[in-house]
């Protein structure tokens, strides 16, 4: 009998829900997926609300709640679980009471308690219920500057902030103090009292209304990476830098007339408009006849050879091109006696560079597309160019590229080494998404080079 794996990382979360998909459970749901768990949750209550106001509050009964906590916990189990929107003392007390059921399990504690305008969401009596049941259950917090006020009783001493965070992590469990304003800054406080690590996230203000929902993806996040066995400041560095970078994707999206959401699908984002951009260009040039694509290859191999870091190249590494792409195997036969070819074959695990030998001719290869059959070749650092064609470049250099590619992993190891890109002339766009692995070219030629 096959033994069947567990669902892995899952994490549980007790919040609130609402239409727009930009705060409470839809968000952190979001969060959990984009940063690789399995989201699973428990609904406190039902917000109607549209970008600038919230119009009605629908409470789920507290048993409600409390049954949906134990429905998961003793069939599935989590291997962490955040709180969020939790809105009386009688609902914080037996949210409590439920999960010191599962104290192996991390907790990581929301305290959802103002408004964005810093209107306190709940009664001075569930702020005590928080302190005295449920914080004392979590492995770590995370308090906006209001909320870290609320449960200190009194502001902050930015000039002794770590005073503060000792006393908001009395009892034993870390804290994060998020958005605390400094200067032109943004800055989010951390504190382990176990490690006794105090540590400062600084971050520039981006201007934006989308900002709904920024607390619950960061305290999600951070579940997400502690249930995927990371440590507690990881986990705060991984998270630090997924829900910057979703403010920062997300800034200029239209949503609604007043606070938008933030955009934890920026990796993927970027690769969808890769796509759709690919398949367009693609399409173009499929339709080109092929005395078109002829004389337009010939010319740019001519550019080609009048480029000063070519012609002086003893090693060249030259990618595969596609049929209807410039015609580097006419390239190949042109400067096969004058210079070693380095062509790479594609593999399971990757790239091997094979230096071409012409006796030997062409094969195709897993990439439907023509590899070398000479001998392998190791050193790297002999390399002098490296010469791209590609599906289309912008003005800046950047390859129209999936960025996480064998061609991509393997300019990367070769930073000192010229490239060039080589496309026809509607290739070329204005501007491409970028991703972070992709690699940039030093000179483009098409066409019209002079």
């Amino acid at each position: 009998m096959i033994k069947k794996e567990k669902v892995p990382y899952k994490v549980f979360v007790i919040a609130g829900s609402e239409p727009l998909g930009s705060a409470g459970i839809q968000a952190d749901v979001k969060s959990i997926c984009t940063c690789g768990g399995y989201a699973a949750g428990a609904i406190t209550c039902v917000v109607d609300e549209d970008t600038e106001h919230v119009k009605d509050v629908c409470l789920i009964p507290v048993g409600m709640v409390v049954s949906q906590i134990k429905s998961f916990m003793e069939d599935v189990g989590a291997d962490c679980i955040k709180t969020g929107m939790l809105y009386s003392k009688e609902l914080v007390q037996k949210v409590s009471e439920t999960l010191s059921s599962y104290t192996e399990v991390p907790l990581v504690v929301d305290p959802v308690m103002v408004t964005s305008s810093g209107d306190q969401l709940i009664k001075d009596d569930a702020v005590l219920s928080y302190k005295e049941s449920l914080i004392p259950l979590a492995t770590i917090i995370t308090p906006n500057m209001r909320e870290a006020e609320i449960l200190l009783g009194r502001k902050l001493n930015i000039n002794n902030i770590k005073e503060d965070l000792k006393e908001l992590s009395c009892w034993g469990n870390s804290v994060i103090i998020k958005s605390v304003p400094y200067k032109d800054k943004l800055v989010d406080y951390f504190y382990c009292p176990q490690s006794n690590d105090f540590r400062e996230y600084i971050k520039p203000i981006i201007e934006t209304k989308n900002v709904n929902g920024t607390g619950d993806m960061f305290a999600s996040s951070i579940a997400t990476y502690i249930a995927r066995g990371w440590r507690i400041i990881d986990a705060i560095d991984k998270a630090e830098e997924f829900i910057y970078k979703s403010i920062k994707y997300g800034a200029d999206f239209s949503f609604g007339t007043g606070f938008g959401p933030i955009f934890p699908f920026y990796k993927d984002y970027v690769r969808f408009q890769k796509e759709n951009l690919r398949n367009k260009i693609i399409n173009k040039l499929k339709s080109q006849d092929s005395e078109s694509i002829r004389k337009s290859s010939e010319l740019i191999i001519r550019n080609l050879m009048n480029n000063t870091h070519f012609r002086d190249a003893e090693v060249v590494l030259l990618y595969h091109s596609l049929s209807f792409e410039v015609n580097t195997h006419r390239l190949i036969e042109q400067i096969a006696t004058s210079k070693i070819i380095l062509l790479p074959e594609t593999n399971k695990s990757g790239i091997r560079l094979r230096r071409y030998q012409p006796d030997r001719n062409l094969r195709k290869g897993i990439m439907d597309i023509m590899e070398p059959t000479g001998d392998y070749f190791e050193d790297y650092k002999k390399i002098n160019v490296a010469v791209i064609p590609g599906i289309a470049f912008d003005r800046y250099g950047n390859r129209l590229g999936h960025g996480k590619g064998y061609y991509d992993k393997l300019l990367a190891q070769l930073s000192n080494v010229y490239k060039i890109g080589l496309c026809f002339n509607f290739q070329f766009v204005e501007e491409l998404p970028v991703a972070e692995n992709d690699i940039k070219m030093d000179i483009i030629i098409t066409t019209d080079q002079k």
